[in-house]
């Protein structure tokens, strides 16, 4: 596939070796929403790519369900979000004893 910013349906089935009943299908479960341009034909990105070959390995290959996939792309965003939440909390204390010690060497400067 060459480098570029959309991809048909056609390409897409083509590079990840699915059928294209199958991205039509996911797309009407909610799982994937393909950018479509006037005549609304879909365009993929590199993006949708990536998601697709994920979907192909949890659907085809595992045999897990769209349900199933939906509750796992829920699940792991929640872990996400509540990793994040985490992560910028230490973030914050870490700034937070930065501008301490900021202040301690400035007032031993002094």
């Amino acid at each position: 596939m060459n480098i570029k910013e959309f991809y048909t349906i056609s390409e897409v089935c083509e590079t990840l070796k699915i059928n294209s009943h199958n991205l039509r299908y996911w797309e009407k479960k909610g799982l994937i929403s393909p950018i479509r341009i006037h005549n609304a034909q879909r365009r993929y990105t590199k993006e949708h790519i990536i998601l697709i070959e994920k979907l192909k390995d949890l659907i085809i290959d595992k045999k897990i369900g769209p349900k199933g996939v939906k509750g796992l792309v829920k699940k792991n965003s929640n872990l996400e979000m509540m990793y994040n939440k985490h992560y910028l909390k230490n973030l914050k204390d870490f700034i937070s004893d930065l501008k301490k010690e900021v202040k301690l060497l400035l007032k031993l400067l002094n």
